[in-house]
């Protein structure tokens, strides 16, 4: 038909396939500007570019296709509205990238502090800087993996719903009365603790450290008897934080840990 495209020659023009032309005629946002009604060809027009353009920066922004309707008006968008919302969905395309590149370069920090830390024997002093730590408290069976495992998955969840950015396998920090432990958690590492009451600021500093090596599931109550027996470590009133030296080892215990310690009251 002269002044028209067929759905080949349409699709062409975008270097799209026929199919996305079909599927936008299926969900009612990009219909044919004319059906043949004997061959039932489909033909469009060139001014219908203009819809398909919208269309695909819409596809290319992240608006769902399947919501494009409430910016159309007699098949013909409602360009303020459409570009105000692409322009806020853009904004947090570009937030979760930013907050995407934090948490990469955070974890390389971490990587390559932890590899010249590689396979030290004995106690050793380790700069850390300020950490956010999202904790719990045990659960009954102290020891179960399994109780451990679910806890561990609470706290990334509630971490990534609260936008706190976690960023590392979860560990366990206890508070020491003495040589007794008087507070045993689990925690997760954050970058963004927003005031939470159950985000707890270990200061920057430096720690004693002492690493322990496992080839499997180490018990809870093992790990607090190596504290306690550590004769290099305060004899009182101290917290400990037991990290993975491997970051890419999601339970903690396996392979190679650390014990950090500081004198400090963190929580």
């Amino acid at each position: 038909m002269e002044g028209y495209f067929t759905i080949s020659e349409f699709a062409k023009l975008r270097n799209i396939n026929i199919n996305s032309l079909r599927y936008y005629e299926k969900i009612g946002v990009l219909l044919p500007a004319h059906i043949d009604p004997s061959t039932k060809y489909r033909y469009y027009s060139a001014e219908q570019l203009l819809i398909l353009d919208t269309l695909l920066w819409c596809i290319d922004i992240g608006i769902p296709l399947k919501d494009l309707k409430q910016y159309q008006d007699d098949h013909t968008f409602m360009g303020q509205k459409l570009f105000e919302d692409g322009r806020r969905i853009a904004m947090q395309k570009m937030e979760d990238i930013r907050s995407g590149l934090e948490k990469v370069e955070y974890l390389l920090k971490c990587q390559e502090s932890n590899q010249k830390y590689e396979n030290r024997q004995g106690l050793y002093e380790r700069d850390f800087p300020e950490r956010h730590f999202l904790i719990k408290k045990w659960p009954e069976d102290p020891d179960s993996i399994q109780g451990m495992e679910d806890i561990n998955s609470s706290l990334f969840l509630y971490a990534e719903e609260k936008k706190m950015q976690p960023v590392s396998p979860c560990g366990i920090i206890v508070r020491f009365a003495g040589r007794l432990p008087a507070v045993s958690c689990l925690y997760c590492e954050v970058l963004k603790n927003y005031n939470d009451e159950r985000v707890f600021t270990v200061p920057s500093g430096q720690f004693l450290c002492k690493q322990i090596k496992t080839a499997g599931w180490l018990p809870v109550n093992r790990l607090i008897r190596l504290i306690q027996d550590e004769p290099g470590f305060p004899a009182s009133d101290f917290t400990a934080v037991i990290s993975n030296m491997i970051l890419n080892e999601h339970i903690f215990g396996f392979n190679r840990s650390e014990i950090q310690i500081t004198d400090r009251r963190v929580f």
